[in-house]
């Protein structure tokens, strides 16, 4: 018979139902099968025959079976089948040999012939299938071009690497394992050096304050493009597994058909070259919660696992390498408005840890003024002239730091009170100090309008201020005793000069409130008013009032509080320098002064090829290719590269200016065939 088909060879999966597998080819004898299984970790059995296999189908034309033994064997499950996930290899292997004897002038017997013939062609068929599983040259390279015999040296070898040579025309050992990953981590560690002495000096930059509060606004700013989409998803997504491409992700999660549970990445993993951050909001109001869960040893916030389970409440993750075991740090976000779940306590409890001493109510709610069971309240009895509500700020026993806000119910006083107290802590130390009270009472149970406001020290009798609607005159009153009658309320600088003083004899005449510089025959101006060092109005001798600012979001004029000078580029141009070279996008000549810069520019391809992994911008008084004041992370940001989409930063950052200059947006990308376009926005800005 003929050997008509090439198939020398069959694949399965395993899907633990069966354990009997077809080969469909002929054999001669059971040993000319090799069976091979590889498990769900890419580790290869070779099987053996009778022990773990039978084999049916001998000499048959179209194949047979290979039966699987059941036993207690890693690749049979607990049926005796073919564990799910598990491959199973049946290839026809002969021996590489002919025992046919053909004598010469012997009969001759064509079926004998033809098997021989058989044997041979399996035997190519087998080799084949070998040389198709090994490692060759293209058709269009020649042998003589490239030597495929491996380094004399190949023994001695462990862990190294098999390279091409500098000649491309064979092969030689590389470096080892160990020497790569070495290598790996040095480079690593050269990252965080860099980024120590970038720290360093941002550290240094901070000690003025001016400085630190640069870095304030730099840091929002930064954070402010970390966010670049925004995920939505479902109880029917969960469990979501969290990955580093995920990084700048908002996952917006509706909990409303069960609880959601994600799963963080691995901190050792992930790359933090560029910022990470990874955020997960609550949209629904369900009772359903949301789960994020750690990866190996790492923590949240020292724990295993964060759970939200506040509608509209959300959470911002951070990595950090520097501790051992790696942790997540996390900055929780409430809703602005709305309930904060179902959290309240209608008997005697805690509230969040915070104790409630008497049974009431208390309810974070609606801002309903009109429902009295919305927002936070205490039932208080007619006649109850003891119960309130209670925060103790300091220590835990009796009058130690503690603030009562009460509600006393006393008729003789003609209406209810509303007390404010504060209690300090009863210690040697503090012994002379004496309780204070802001009272809210009503002046007459028979006038609806009629309420005063009292602060004292626990006594009417000693009553520092007061303010009172009896009728339709409000007055208020500022009384420190009587030793002191002409000044009830200062503010002293120095030993006798007021740095503020409303005075109550001499000058009022018309009017609330008379600041007079009559005494101060030299004196220019009874007032000034500044913003960041700079005057915004003052009030002059003579009673007139002049401004240097704008109370409005409109453009002041040049030299003012408030004024705004603008550079843009509002079509797409080409990049204006050489590959990775600083160049110069826009520029604006301005005063000195404090300014803010608010900067938004967008790359465009363009049909550029990109020759690096990013772009740069920065904000600079130097003109072109120079790097004098840039400082990384504060006025120098880098994103992803845009060969293939449109790419945009964008920040602000404030400065000063001792003199007038030029303020440059500058950009630098890294190409090596086309031009890249850009469109850009830069304003400056006296702040208000």
């Amino acid at each position: 018979m003929t050997l008509a088909s090439a198939t020398n060879r069959n694949d399965y999966t395993g899907n633990g139902a069966v354990d009997t597998y077809s080969y469909t080819f002929r054999i001669f004898n059971q040993e000319d099968l090799l069976v091979t299984v590889r498990n769900t970790s890419d580790v290869e059995t070779t099987l053996t025959l009778i022990t773990h296999y039978t084999v049916t189908g001998v000499n048959a034309t179209a194949g047979g079976t290979v039966v699987l033994v059941n036993g207690a064997f890693d690749w049979i499950d607990a049926d005796g089948d073919l564990k799910s996930g598990y491959h199973l290899t049946i290839r026809r292997v002969v021996d590489l040999q002919q025992e046919t004897d053909i004598r010469n002038l012997g009969d001759f017997y064509p079926e004998s012939h033809e098997d021989q013939f058989d044997y041979m062609t399996m035997i190519d068929q087998q080799q084949q299938d070998e040389i198709d599983r090994s490692v060759k040259l293209p058709e269009t390279v020649a042998a003589a071009g490239f030597d495929m015999t491996l380094p004399t040296d190949i023994e001695d070898a462990a862990n190294k690497v098999l390279a091409v040579n500098a000649d491309s025309d064979g092969f030689q050992l590389g470096p080892t394992i160990a020497t790569i990953e070495s290598a790996g981590t040095s480079a690593s560690a050269a990252s965080a050096s860099a980024t120590a002495a970038a720290n360093s000096a941002t550290s240094a930059s901070n000690s003025a304050t001016a400085a630190a509060a640069s870095a304030t606004l730099a840091e929002d700013a930064a954070a402010s493009i970390f966010f670049r989409d925004a995920v939505f998803k479902t109880f029917a997504d969960s469990p979501i597994n969290v990955v580093e491409a995920d990084r700048g992700k908002l996952f917006v999660t509706d909990c409303t058909g069960g609880n959601v549970v994600y799963n963080l990445p691995e901190i050792s993993g992930i790359s933090l070259v560029s910022p990470c951050v990874i955020s997960v909001k609550k949209l629904d109001t369900s009772p359903n919660t949301i789960t994020l869960n750690r990866a190996g040893t790492d923590t949240i916030d020292g724990a295993t696992s964060k759970t939200l389970s506040i509608p509209g409440s959300g959470t911002t993750l951070i990595p950090d390498t520097d501790p051992s075991p790696d942790k997540w740090t996390a900055m929780d976000t409430l809703p602005a408005t709305g309930n904060f779940g179902a959290a309240h306590v209608t008997t005697t409890g805690n509230l969040s840890g915070t104790n409630v001493t008497a049974t009431g109510v208390a309810s974070f709610g609606s801002a309903n003024a009109s429902n009295v069971s919305h927002g936070f309240y205490k039932d208080v009895d007619a006649g109850d002239t003891t119960t309130g509500v209670y925060m103790n700020v300091g220590n835990s026993g009796a009058d130690q730091g503690l603030l009562r806000m009460g509600y006393i119910n006393a008729a003789t006083t003609g209406g209810p009170t509303g007390v404010m107290e504060f209690i300090p802590r009863n210690n040697a130390d503090n012994a002379s100090y004496t309780a204070g009270k802001l009272e809210f009472a009503k002046i007459s149970a028979s006038n609806a309008s009629s309420f005063s406001i009292h602060l004292h020290n626990g006594t009417a009798a000693y009553q520092a201020a007061s303010y009172s609607l009896n009728g339709s005159i409000p007055t208020l009153t500022f009384n420190a005793g009587a030793s002191i009658t002409d000044q009830p309320f200062d503010i002293t600088q120095g030993a006798t000069d007021q740095a503020l003083r409303l005075s109550g004899s001499g000058n009022v005449s018309g009017g609330a409130i008379v600041l007079n510089a009559s005494s101060h025959a030299t004196l220019a101006n009874v007032v000034q008013f500044f913003n960041n060092g700079a005057e915004s109005g003052r009030f002059a001798a003579n009673g007139v009032f002049s401004a240097k600012a704008t109370n409005s979001d409109d453009v002041a004029a040049a030299g003012y509080i408030g004024e705004e000078q603008v550079a843009e580029v509002t079509t797409p141009t080409n990049w204006p320098s050489a590959t990775g070279v600083w160049g110069n996008l826009a520029s604006k000549a301005v005063n000195g002064g404090h300014w803010v810069a608010e900067v938004s520019m967008t790359g465009m391809p363009n049909g550029f090829t990109s020759s690096s992994n990013n772009f740069s911008v920065a904000v600079s008084q130097h003109s072109g290719n120079t790097t004098t004041d840039h400082v990384k992370g504060k006025n120098e940001l880098s994103g992803p590269v845009f060969a293939t989409t449109d790419r945009s930063l964008s920040f602000s950052i404030p400065i000063y200016l001792a003199a007038p200059a030029t303020i440059y947006l500058k950009g630098l990308v890294g190409f090596s065939a086309g031009t890249p376009q850009y469109q850009c926005y830069m304003v400056l800005r006296r702040p208000r």
